[in-house]
């Protein structure tokens, strides 16, 4: 007799692999997938279902990948997958609220608010039985998602990795999806300076932005009209693959200092054009732009990206706004 587990529904299958799967940093053997879903590994028609559940997964955007050597189910993480805003999206966030646990009152409390802001949403009640997915932090999510549903213009305050008060940001919301098991929110906004409550720059000095949801501050968010319909979530789909993309750099080191990038970085065999006098010349090859900022921030006046020009622009348009952050004007 198989020890497996009661057979669930096929929504609580696909919301429990996709769980299983991304929670695991190694990945989850067929045999412990199946048992965990109830399906029986010796079951030819069970078997089938389990690639049905993957194609699924796959189909809407979950990078999954097999290794038939392991037997190993994983999620790519060098991959971005989407979660478009949509009247599926908030069925499916609404059943993984349903689903979750009511451990005390208070999560109770919580979960049945989120689920009335799903309701007061007409569109989340075209239910879609096939999509379910893991949700972080749903509260703030749900606001975000809702928004992009609604074509909505949003305001709210956000606080920046390295800066210290938030900052007032007016966007235009696009595309919520997740890299890494973070959510961001993709948009066009006004030029990162703090705004003035009522203020709307000119539609010329928008830009491109993308946010963690985390970093914006949940009792501020709130919307403020119409987002401008000349750009799609297709549009911010594009900028978001060259959000991620990862660069080859090229870094001035002052002498002594920096160790800890010094051994993640290989000495270049010519100095560079815009190297200082006595510094050092590194390459770093295929980075994170989001994991460099973040070193150079800690690292000071020590370290100065030299290359690709791009990229430096970047920095050195991100070094001016920092300068500008807390001056009285």
């Amino acid at each position: 007799m198989s020890g497996r587990r009661p057979k669930k529904d096929y929504m609580q299958q696909l919301s429990l692999a996709l769980k299983s799967i991304t929670d695991s940093h190694r990945g989850v053997t067929k045999k412990q997938l199946m048992q965990l879903i109830g399906l029986d590994i010796a079951n030819a028609s069970d078997d089938k279902q389990l690639h049905r559940l993957i194609e699924r997964l796959q189909g809407l955007g979950y990078p999954v990948t097999y290794d038939p050597n392991s037997e190993r189910y994983a999620l790519d993480k060098k991959r971005i997958f989407d979660i478009e805003a949509s009247s599926t999206d908030l069925t499916l966030l609404k059943t993984a609220i349903r689903q979750a646990p009511r451990r005390s009152t208070q999560t109770a409390l919580v979960l049945e608010s989120a689920l009335a802001k799903l309701h007061a949403t007409g569109s989340s009640e075209r239910h879609d039985p096939n999509v379910a997915a893991d949700i972080p932090d749903e509260d703030l999510l749900l606001l975000v998602v809702s928004s992009i549903e609604k074509k909505k213009r949003v305001r709210f305050a956000y606080r920046g990795a390295q800066s210290g008060e938030p900052a007032w940001r007016i966007f235009d919301p696009y595309l919520v999806f997740s890299r890494d098991r973070v959510f961001y929110v993709c948009g066009r906004a006004c030029p990162d300076t703090e705004i003035e409550e009522g203020d709307v720059c000119p539609p010329e000095e928008w830009q491109w932005r993308t946010y963690r949801i985390s970093r914006i501050d949940s009792s501020t968010y709130e919307e403020i009209g119409s987002r401008s319909e000349r750009f799609s979530p297709q549009d911010a789909h594009e900028k978001v693959s060259t959000f991620f993309e990862a660069h080859d750099v090229t870094l001035a080191v002052r002498p002594g200092k920096a160790q800890a990038l010094r051994s993640i970085a290989e000495q270049a065999g010519e100095p560079h054009s815009l190297c200082p006098p006595g510094w050092d010349c590194y390459r770093i090859a295929r980075i994170d732009r989001r994991f460099l900022f973040e070193r150079l921030m800690t690292y000071g006046l020590d370290v100065q990206l030299l290359a690709p020009a791009g990229l430096r622009e970047e920095w050195a348009g991100r070094l001016r706004h920092l300068a500008t952050v807390g001056v009285s004007r």
